[in-house]
């Protein structure tokens, strides 16, 4: 028997409709819309571009020589253990005695001073050799003057070999003799950098006290 629908029995089906379909719109929200691709959180950073365990970039005109390190002209600073001056090398001091000189390790005497004679001594960690001397000792005024060797260089970088031009720019006040060149001691008054210059480069170079009476 046919069953009469009623304008109730219509609601009531409208009303199930409209549940049904706010039910899956609720639904594909929560799936990340109604498109069905999921959207991501707005407050997660996005990943970096830059592959796992890549270092950054170095800033421009970050790099540089560390302290000590040689400048590209090679003029660069000494290390302690090899620089000539202000004062002395090393232990060694400009007008010690000869028997000073001796107990601070640094040297080995050649040739005592005795009577208006100079002395002569060895650096220890730089020999001069049986035909050369590693500097003087004076009986009036000590340590006279030390001579420098190949690996020595003065603070300001200067050493056997360095070129005129490294010379005037780390000794302004360079004096040209007829028999060398001296220049005025950083730091130290009463010393002098001597220096015998070929083709334009220095072929020899000792500490040498102002007064000292030992060599020309």
């Amino acid at each position: 028997m046919d069953r009469t629908i009623t304008g109730s029995d219509m609601t009531a089906r409208r009303t199930a409709a409209t549940a049904i379909i706010l039910t899956g719109a609720v639904a594909l929200s929560a799936c990340g819309g109604s498109d069905g691709k999921a959207k991501a959180d707005p407050s997660t950073p996005p990943p970096s571009s830059s592959p796992s365990g890549t270092p950054p970039a170095t800033a421009p005109g970050s790099g540089g020589f560390a302290p000590g390190e040689p400048t590209p002209n090679g003029g660069g600073p000494a290390s302690g253990a090899s620089t000539l001056g202000p004062s002395g090398f090393g232990a060694l001091k400009l007008g010690m005695t000869s028997v000073n000189a001796k107990a601070t390790g640094e040297i080995v005497l050649k040739r005592a001073p005795r009577g208006g004679g100079c002395g002569t001594f060895d650096l220890k960690a730089h020999p001069a050799g049986a035909n050369a001397v590693g500097g003087y000792v004076s009986p009036r005024y000590g340590v006279a003057s030390i001579v420098a060797r190949p690996g020595m260089r003065t603070p300001e970088g200067i050493g056997l070999g360095s070129t005129l031009a490294q010379v005037k720019r780390a000794y302004p006040r360079l004096l040209a003799g007829v028999n060398g060149s001296s220049a005025p001691v950083p730091g130290n008054p009463k010393a002098v950098y001597s220096l015998l210059m070929a083709n334009d480069k220095i072929r020899e170079l000792s500490l040498d006290l102002k007064a000292q009476d030992c060599h020309n």
